[in-house]
C-alpha cells in the first residue's frame, strides 16, 4: 500500500481551545518573539510579534517581564494565570532549563525559575517543536491519531513524537531527528552541524541547507529553499540534484522512524512544508522504494503553520494549572483524554 499524501486546510481565525483559565504564551525564535494570550473561552484575544532580545539572558527576561506586566494590567478576570515559554534548541522541560540554544547564544538558561521570580506566575517551559506537535495532535493535522511524527523543517529539522496519544520525550530530547547521521547519503556534502557533528540530516535536508548547498554547487546565492524549488521546476540540474539529496535524506530518516515507531502519519511543518505536494510527493515515492512490509504512514502538511507553537503553549499552560504533568519533559507517556 502506498503512502497517502494529504494537504490540510488553513486554520480558522476563530479557533477555540475550550473553556479554561486565561494564559499567556511566548514562542521564542532566533529572530522574532511571538506572543499571545488566551481568554477563558479559549480565544486568542491578542497576538503580537517583536524582535527577540538577543543580548544577555537578563535582557531577554526584561523583555518578557515587560510584556507580562502589560497583560497583568488587564481587569482581574482577564489576567493570565500561567505562562508558557517555547524555546528552540535542547530543552529540559522538567527542570525548566534551556540546555542549549545555539541561535540565541543560550546555555543552561533557567528560564522557568527566573521568569516566575520576576512575575509571580507559574511558568512552563517547552521545546518549540514539541509544542507545535502538541497543537497539531490536540487540534490540527494529527488530531485523533494515537501515533504520529510531526516533523518541522526550517532552519534546522526537529520532530515531535506522538506516542500512545502523548508527546513523548523519552529520557530527554527525543525527536531531535535533524541530528540523525546521514553519512551514506552525505559523503560528498558532509557539512558540519551546529551540534558539533557532521553529516546530520539537517545539513542536507533543512530549508537553510537546501539554499546553502545549492549556492555551493551552482555558485548562485539564493535567499531560501523556495528559490531552489523554482529553479528545479525550471530544469536547473544543480537545483534538482540538491533537492534529490534533501528528499533522499528525509525519506531515509522517516523510514527509520516508521520501522521503529510505526506512526500513523508524518506531519510536515516549518517553512519547507509550504511547498505542499512538491515536498510530499517525492518523499512518498522514496518511502515506497525503501519500506518493505511496513504500514505506510499518511503524509500531511501541518494545519497551524507558524501559530502552532502559540496554540501548543496555551494547551500546556492550562495543563500546568490543572496539575497535569506537562508534556515535553523526561517522562513516561500516559494517554490524555478530555
Amino acid at each position: 500500500m502506498r503512502s497517502s499524501v494529504q494537504t490540510t486546510s488553513p486554520p480558522l481565525a476563530s479557533l477555540l481551545l475550550g473553556r479554561g483559565a486565561p494564559v499567556l504564551v511566548f514562542d521564542v525564535g532566533g529572530t522574532d518573539l511571538k506572543f499571545g494570550d488566551v481568554d477563558e473561552d479559549g480565544r486568542f484575544t491578542h497576538r503580537g510579534t517583536t524582535p527577540t532580545a538577543r543580548g544577555s539572558q537578563e535582557e531577554f527576561l526584561d523583555q518578557l517581564s515587560g510584556l507580562v506586566a502589560t497583560y497583568q494590567s488587564k481587569p482581574v478576570a482577564e489576567r493570565p494565570r500561567a505562562i508558557a515559554v517555547n524555546a528552540p534548541g535542547i530543552v529540559d522541560a522538567d527542570a525548566g532549563v534551556v540546555v542549549s540554544a545555539v541561535n540565541l547564544g543560550w546555555s543552561n538558561f533557567a528560564v522557568s525559575a527566573a521568569l516566575k521570580a520576576r512575575t509571580g506566575l507559574p511558568v512552563v517551559l517547552g521545546n518549540d517543536v514539541q509544542m507545535a506537535g502538541l497543537a497539531e495532535h490536540r487540534l490540527g493535522a494529527a488530531k485523533g491519531l494515537r501515533n504520529a511524527l510531526v516533523m518541522v523543517i526550517g532552519t534546522g529539522i526537529a520532530s515531535a513524537v506522538i506516542l500512545d496519544g502523548e508527546v513523548y520525550d523519552g529520557d530527554g530530547y527525543a525527536g531531535e531527528i535533524g541530528h540523525a547521521r546521514m553519512e551514506p547519503l552525505a559523503s560528498t556534502v558532509a557539512m558540519p552541524c551546529t551540534c558539533g557533528a557532521s553529516g546530520c540530516l539537517q545539513t542536507m535536508s533543512s530549508a537553510s541547507a537546501i539554499a546553502r548547498n545549492y549556492a555551493a554547487v551552482s555558485g548562485v546565492p539564493v535567499e531560501g529553499a523556495k528559490e531552489v524549488m523554482a529553479a528545479a521546476e525550471a530544469g536547473d540540474p544543480a537545483a534538482v540534484g540538491v533537492l534529490n539529496q534533501a528528499f533522499d535524506g528525509l525519506a531515509l530518516a522517516i523510514a527509520q522512524s516508521v520501522a521503529l515507531l510505526a506512526p500513523q502519519a508524518v506531519i510536515f511543518g516549518g517553512g519547507l512544508s509550504n511547498a505542499g505536494d512538491a515536498l510530499l510527493l517525492p518523499v512518498a515515492a522514496r518511502l515506497e522504494s525503501i519500506l518493505s512490509f511496513h504500514r505506510r504512514p499518511l503524509l500531511r502538511s501541518a494545519h497551524f503553520g507558524p501559530l502552532a507553537g502559540l496554540i501548543g503553549g496555551a494547551v500546556q499552560a492550562r495543563r500546568l494549572l490543572c496539575k497535569e504533568q506537562p508534556t515535553g519533559g523526561r517522562q513516561t507517556p500516559s494517554p490524555w483524554r478530555d
